[in-house]
This record gives structure tokens, sequence and C-alpha cells, in this order.
């Protein structure tokens, strides 16, 4: 638990990256975060995209594959010189780099630096044993970062397409690998993988289990229908059905696959309230073995299964975008009527159009 506590964010600061002006928010095991379209919710995930680009030196091709840096700085550089981000760990590590505009719309990293609070180092190749240890750990921090998004399920998704058996080192962020994650998983960690099923069977009850056999090196999702013979594909399922596999995989999987901190973006599509409870269950447990989750979400029904100091309210007022952790005071007198949903529902904690 120690070791999995090290990876927990406590805090997050960004000044000047696209709608966030300036922030400064406390994290905790549990985060969803809540808001109406464009109030920014997004563009906080995409922080964390940022950065794991730069620790696996893909930064720059990302940028301008995506618009370039004046894309990313609030309101251009006119308006802001640099955009800078500042995480802060449980452990009392702390990573902090400056992103400077150049002249070719990328970034120049500046004053990239790791360590503990009390003695910052900047990231170079002569470091003693102990800050390369800092340096080494957020690094390995980083690299992990994913967000998950399981949206696309159409004909032509890549969780529905072929894949290596060998590509199990991680289940990636659109779940392209899902069926060689499984077949790993079913080889080697059984009593996980029955997990996976047993939850599966409780939203999707005609679902008896997967065919995973590889040909060729190669390997595809299919699966068999409770109380028939016959093999079903992967075009066979629902969207719901599919989405739901995706995340109970990425949240039942083995302790030491699940990263520290486990980004989703909107997790609740496609989804019947009964598998928004049972979602919210799996990342309540994730959360209580010591990992972290941040999600965004706009269910009411979703939001209804959480509890005040897990919630984050994003709101957009001036084309800025402000983050607030969810007091109980705030709501206290509503929560003897309704739940967090309804009483975001009820603009009563802000985050929604009306607010913009």
């Amino acid at each position: 638990m120690e070791n999995q506590k090290k990876g927990i964010l406590t805090n997050i600061k960004i000044k000047g990256f696209k709608s966030i002006k300036e922030m400064d928010l406390d994290l905790k095991p549990l985060n969803i975060i809540i808001g109406q379209n464009g109030a920014g919710k997004s563009n906080f995930i995409s922080i964390f995209k940022i950065l794991h680009k730069i620790v696996n030196k893909e930064f720059q091709l990302y940028i301008k594959k995506n618009g370039g840096a004046e894309h990313f700085l609030h309101f251009g550089s006119k308006v802001t010189e640099n955009i800078n981000i500042n995480i802060n760990f449980a452990d009392n590590n702390v990573y902090k780099v400056s992103l400077v505009p150049s002249i070719s719309d990328t970034f120049i990293l500046n004053n990239e630096t790791t360590g503990l609070k009390e003695s910052l180092n900047i990231l170079s190749e002569s470091e003693n044993e102990s800050k390369l240890e800092d340096k080494q750990y957020v690094k390995k921090y980083l690299e992990g970062l994913r967000v998950y998004h399981f949206h696309d399920v159409g004909d032509n998704a890549p969780i529905k397409k072929t894949c290596s058996v060998y590509n199990n080192i991680f289940l990636q962020s659109q779940a392209e690998n899902l069926p060689a994650m499984l077949y790993h998983f079913k080889k080697n960690y059984q009593i996980e993988y029955n997990k996976v099923i047993s939850v599966i069977k409780m939203v999707a009850p005609f679902f008896q289990d997967f065919i995973l056999e590889p040909e060729d090196k190669n390997i595809i999702l299919r699966w068999k229908h409770t109380g028939y013979d016959k093999v079903f594909d992967v075009y066979d399922l629902s969207d719901g059905t599919l989405r739901f596999i995706a995340l109970a995989t990425l949240l039942l999987q083995p302790d030491s696959f699940i990263p520290n901190t486990v980004l989703i973006d909107e997790p609740e599509i496609g989804l019947h309230p009964y598998a928004l409870k049972i979602l919210a269950e799996l990342f309540q447990s994730v959360a209580k073995k010591g990992k972290q989750i941040i999600a965004t979400s706009q269910s009411i029904e979703f939001i209804n299964e959480f509890i005040c100091k897990d919630i984050i309210v994003a709101d957009r007022k001036n084309e800025t975008s402000y983050f607030k952790r969810l007091e109980e005071k705030e709501v206290k007198q509503w929560l003897e009527e309704f739940s967090i949903g309804d009483i975001w529902g009820k603009n009563i904690i802000g985050g929604t159009p009306n607010d913009y």
C-alpha cells in the first residue's frame, strides 16, 4: 500500500493552459469532475496527456498535431507568456515544468524540476543517487499516465480489431489491446479474470465467458452467450456492453497493472443506470486500494453514487475555467432530500450552462 500511496497526487497547479487561466486544486483518491459542455473538464484532463507526452519524448509532435503552441496558451501568446504546471505527490515529491512558446509554434521546456519540496532539483544528467531516485520515480509515474476513453465502439473502432497476443504490458487508452489483456489475465491471473467475468454478468446476464484463442499470434474478442453453443464476436455486443467490458477490465485487472492515477473521460456514455451503480462501486474499490481515480462526468445518475468530497465542480465564466472541490456545508440542507447529482441538476452548486 505504501508504494501505491506514493503515486497519489495531492495537488495540481496550472497557469495559462487553454481555458485554465490559473488553478490550484487539491486532489483526493476519488475525484469526479462535473460541469457543462465547454466548462474545461477535458482541458483539465488533457494536462495529464501533456505530462505523459513530455516524459515519453512525444511532446513536440503532439503540440504540432494539435494546433501548435498558440492553441494551448490561454488566449494565445499575446495574453499568456507561458504555461506552468506543478504537481505534488502524497510523499512530498514535486514535479514542475514551464512551457515557453518558441518561434516555430512549439514549446521549450523550461525549469523542469523534480524532487522533495524541501530540495527541488533541476533535472540533469549529473545527479547523485538520491536525486536520480526522485527523477526515476517521477519519470515512471508520468510514463504511466494514460487518459482512458472508451467512446469509440463503431465498426472501425480500435477495440473491435485484431491485436497481437503479446500486446499485454498495459491496457491502452482506447482498449485497442483488450483481447490480449484478457487472454493474459485468463492465463496468469485467474482470480482477477474471474472477477471481470462476474461483474460483466451483473450488467449483461446473457454473457457467459470470453473465447480467447490466438490465431497466428493475433487475437480478437469473441464470447459465448449463456445457453448457446454458438460463438459470438465483438460486433454482436451492444455499444454500452462493450464499453462496460473495457471499464471492468481496466478497474478489476491485477493491482500491478492499474496505473497509480487512473484518468477516465466520461465513462458513463451509453451505460444503463444499474451499470453506472456498479461502475461507481468499482471506482470506490480502486480508490480504497490506494490508487487514484480522476474522471469527468455529466451523468446525474452516475454523480448520485458519490458524496460531496468526491466531487469537483467545473464552471466557465468570461471564457475562463474555474474548478472547486464541493463542500458539504454548501449543500447540507439539500442532502436531506436529494443526492449530489440531483442537486447539480437543479443548478444549486454551479457547473451548469446557466453559469456561463
